[in-house]
């Protein structure tokens, strides 16, 4: 399938999206800018075409907005992961043509140096790298747990270009869940734990269900929210139809010039209400958790609302928007005195 994508019809309007904790981000976020730079460069991750589209995309800051307390070792790991992720989803997944045997190819090559073997490719070396920065800064438990994660994500990718090259678009129940793999959140939020400045979790904390309800809520809001924001720009950039995006699978259920539009409301309510969900489980577990428990639960949420502050601040979504409709939300430095959010 080679067919060009139309444009989006002009102009979209930009639903709202409520999310509103306290807007922190890491006092050194321009450090971890200058580092994420030079890794890159170290692992050559990007062509020099897309080093010139994402210069102002500042994917370094994201990690200083999602982790506000991490120690600059872990922030330097965060921001390389997350940059990571967006160089393997522009250049594989989501900008390119859909090509599920190349992209099988690639993932068997990941999996491979996930594995331990040997990384025969820029991203596979990278990732050997990720995962041995968070075996040293994490326990052994940890470690396996985000490994297990980086193998959902990549399965997600792989479903991902699997309908794309079919022209099929899931039904909203199909592509949420799989939407969440591939999206790559549940394994930034195993990072959050190790960001959170407390104690390891024992299996019984860590799977208590309002922890893993809220893992999960902040993973899908993040994915979602992303959805909204990227759906113009992952219009115009893919080279064949675009369906792999939740308000172009919400749209689906519309007819009319105004079906995207509808889509994209839908897909926004649909954020608002997990949004909406989230609060109030955060709201009745943090006050009877046990102190670490509660320092884990303030990590995800700091990541929760630093990962968004990073969409709107970025620059790699509002271009493709009309200004009048984009949130101008802005994060404050985070004191390195503070301990708490």
């Amino acid at each position: 399938m080679t067919t060009t994508a139309a444009p989006a019809p002009v102009p979209l309007r930009l639903p709202e999206i409520h999310l509103r904790y306290p807007h922190r981000h890491h006092p050194d976020r321009d450090g971890a800018e200058q580092h994420t730079r030079q890794w890159l460069a170290q692992w050559n991750l990007f062509t020099e075409t897309a080093q010139r589209d994402n210069a102002s995309h500042v994917f370094g800051h994201l990690g200083a907005y999602a982790y506000p307390l991490a120690d600059q070792e872990l922030l330097h790991l965060a921001a390389d992961w997350m940059t990571w992720l967006y160089a393997f989803d522009d250049g594989d997944i989501d900008e390119c043509e859909p090509s599920p045997t190349s992209v099988t190819t690639q993932i068997a090559r990941l999996l491979g140096a996930l594995e331990g073997g040997s990384a025969q490719t820029p991203l596979a070396g990278a990732l050997a790298d990720i995962c041995a920065r968070v075996a040293r800064l994490g326990s052994a438990s940890q470690a396996a747990r985000f490994r297990d994660k980086v193998r959902g994500y990549l399965m997600g990718c792989l479903a991902e270009i699997t309908y794309r090259a079919a022209g099929r678009s899931p039904r909203v129940e199909e592509y949420l869940p799989l939407r969440v793999q591939a999206s790559g959140d549940l394994t930034c939020l195993v990072l959050a734990e190790l960001a959170s400045g407390s104690p390891e979790l024992s299996a019984a904390q860590l799977h208590h269900p309002d922890v893993e309800a809220l893992t999960l809520h902040a993973a899908y809001i993040i994915a979602m929210a992303n959805d909204v924001f990227s759906l113009p720009r992952e219009i115009a950039n893919s080279p064949v139809d675009f369906i792999f995006n939740l308000p172009l699978v919400c749209s689906r259920a519309h007819t009319g010039n105004s079906a995207l539009q509808a889509g994209l409301d839908q897909a926004a309510q649909l954020t608002n209400d997990r949004i909406r969900t989230f609060a109030e489980l955060h709201e009745q577990a943090e006050p009877a958790a046990d102190a670490a428990t509660r320092a884990h639960l303030k990590s995800i949420r700091a990541w929760l609302q630093g990962t968004y502050d990073w969409m709107i601040d970025c620059g790699r979504y509002h271009p493709h928007w009309r200004q009048e409709d984009w949130p101008a939300r802005t994060a404050p430095p985070f004191p390195a005195e503070c301990s708490s959010l």
